[in-house]
C-alpha cells in the first residue's frame, strides 16, 4: 500500500505521554499564542488578549469551530498567503493521529470569500478534504514567530518568474478549482502503519483509545463514502 506523501509537507509522529500530538499545543509552540486548552475555546479566551479577524495573516492561528464530527474544533497556523482564496497551514493531528503536517493547502469555500469555511488537503486521500470546515476566525500574535511562517527554501524570484516551487502551488490551485464539487471525492487509502498503536483526539475528553476500523469508519462518513 502506498504511503503518505503530502506535497509541500514534512511529517513526523511524535507522541505526547501516552497519547499523541495535540494541535494546540502544536499551534502554541510555532506561533506563540499562549492560549491553553481543547481548540474550539481558542477563539473566545483571545478575546481582550490578542487581536482577532477574519483575515488570514502569516503567523495567524485560525481557529475552526467545532462540530459534531470535530467536537474539540480545531486550530492551525498560517504560513503563507497564496491569494485571497488559497493559503498554506502548518498544523498536527489532522491527517492522522499525531502527524505534523507543514504549508498544506487550505481553500476558503465560502461563498462571500469571508474565510468563515475552509476545506484543508487531506493526507490519506492526496487531495482536498470534502468537508466545509466552519471557522471563527483568525487570532493575531503579538509576534510573528519565525517557524509559524513559510520557508520558501529557493531564493526570490524576478516578478514574473515562476519558480518550480511557485509552479507546483499553481498546479495545486487548479486542481482545486477545476474539479466539480460533486466529483471531488477523495480517493481513500489508509495506511494502517499511521495508526497503529496511535490514539486520536478523543484522549482529551476521556474517551479510550480507539481502532483502526473505528478511525477507518468516522473517515469514511466524514468524506461521504459508503
Amino acid at each position: 500500500m502506498r504511503g503518505l506523501t503530502l506535497p509541500l509537507a514534512i511529517i513526523a509522529a511524535p507522541s505526547v505521554g501516552a497519547g499523541v500530538l495535540q494541535c494546540v499545543p502544536y499551534a502554541r509552540e510555532i506561533s506563540g499564542v499562549r492560549l491553553h486548552g481543547d481548540a474550539w475555546t481558542w477563539w473566545g479566551q483571545a478575546r481582550g488578549h490578542y487581536a482577532r479577524g477574519t483575515d488570514p495573516r502569516p503567523g495567524a492561528v485560525i481557529a475552526l469551530a467545532d462540530t459534531d464530527v470535530m467536537p474539540l474544533g480545531h486550530v492551525a497556523v498560517v504560513s503563507k498567503i497564496i491569494d485571497d482564496r488559497h493559503i498554506l497551514l502548518r498544523h498536527a493531528n489532522w491527517s492522522g493521529p499525531g502527524l505534523i503536517e507543514k504549508d498544506v493547502l487550505a481553500v476558503d469555500s465560502s461563498a462571500e470569500n469571508d474565510w468563515s469555511q475552509i476545506r484543508i488537503w487531506w493526507g490519506q486521500s492526496q487531495q482536498m478534504g470534502v468537508r466545509d470546515n466552519p471557522v471563527n476566525g483568525f487570532i493575531y500574535p503579538k509576534a510573528v514567530s519565525e517557524r509559524a511562517v513559510f520557508d520558501p527554501g529557493e531564493p526570490d524570484a524576478p516578478e514574473g518568474v515562476e519558480t518550480p516551487r511557485k509552479a507546483f502551488a499553481k498546479r495545486l490551485i487548479i486542481a482545486v478549482d477545476t474539479v466539480p464539487a460533486s466529483v471531488a471525492r477523495p480517493r481513500l487509502t489508509i495506511d494502517p502503519a499511521l495508526f497503529r498503536m496511535a490514539q486520536d483526539s478523543g484522549l482529551a475528553t476521556g474517551r479510550g483509545s480507539r481502532t483502526l476500523a473505528m478511525i477507518v469508519q468516522d473517515v469514511r462518513r466524514e468524506a461521504r463514502l459508503p
